[in-house]
C-alpha cells in the first residue's frame, strides 16, 4: 500500500480435488494475513497487476478471466477485500476489453479516481485508456 503498512498479493492454492483457486490476500508488516478472498478464476499464465489507489483505500486487480478470455479490472476495499467495482469494457461502446493489457496504474494524488492502461488493438494501433474508479472508460487517446 502507499503507506507501506499493507502488502497485497495473489497466490494460487490447490485443494484436495486439485482445483486451483486464485486468492487475493493482504498482509501486515509482520506478514500476518489480514484478509483473503477467492478471486474469479483467471488465466494464471497471463500477466496480473495489482495497483493501489494513492490514498490506500482501494486496490485494483487486472486479470484475464479464464471463462471467456476477456480482461477484467476489479477494485476491492482495502480493509475487507469486498469487491467494490468491476469493469470489462475499454471504450464507450462497451466492447469487451480483450486487448486491454496489464499493467495498469492509478493516477497520482489521494483524490485521484483515474486508472490508466494500454489497449493493444494491433502493433500499429495502441491506445492509452483512462477508467474511473468504477472501472468504466472515461477517455482514450492513440499512441503513434
Amino acid at each position: 500500500s502507499p503507506g507501506t503498512k499493507v502488502l497485497a498479493l495473489i497466490t494460487i492454492t490447490e485443494n484436495e480435488t486439485e482445483d486451483k483457486n486464485c486468492v487475493l490476500m493482504t498482509l501486515s508488516t509482520d506478514f500476518d494475513v489480514l484478509k483473503e478472498v477467492i478471486l474469479e478464476p483467471f488465466d494464471i499464465d497471463a500477466q496480473v497487476t495489482i495497483v493501489w489507489k494513492p490514498d490506500g483505500t482501494i486496490l485494483a486487480v487486472n486479470s484475464l478471466d479464464k471463462s471467456d478470455n476477456n480482461r477484467s479490472i476489479r477494485s476491492y476495499q482495502r480493509e475487507s477485500l469486498v469487491l467494490k467495482y468491476f469493469g470489462r469494457s475499454n471504450d464507450k461502446s462497451e466492447e469487451f476489453a480483450i486487448n486491454l493489457k496489464a499493467p495498469i496504474a492509478w493516477a497520482c494524488g489521494d483524490r485521484s479516481n483515474l486508472i490508466a492502461s494500454i489497449d493493444y488493438r494491433s502493433k500499429q494501433h495502441q491506445q492509452v485508456v483512462f477508467l474511473d474508479s468504477h472501472c468504466s472508460c472515461l477517455d482514450e487517446f492513440s499512441l503513434k
